[in-house]
């Protein structure tokens, strides 16, 4: 069985999804781990600029397990 992996402190992934079933959900996922060892997961959204046309990525934030 393979270990479960754990990111390190002040430290995290982030995968693109492959596939989405609508357009609403994010580009991106993943999660890291802050100083004090609390966990959160982030998502993101690839998104441009309005006026500078410049792409970027939208991220949410949440507690891990919320």
């Amino acid at each position: 069985m393979a270990k479960k992996y754990r990111n390190k402190k002040n430290q995290g992934v982030m995968f693109r999804k492959r596939y989405k079933e609508n357009a609403n959900q994010p580009d991106f996922v993943g999660s890291f781990t802050i100083e004090n060892g609390r966990e959160y997961e982030f998502a993101g959204w690839d998104a441009t600029g309005r006026q500078t046309l410049k792409p970027y990525v939208r991220l949410r934030v949440t507690p891990k397990g919320s």
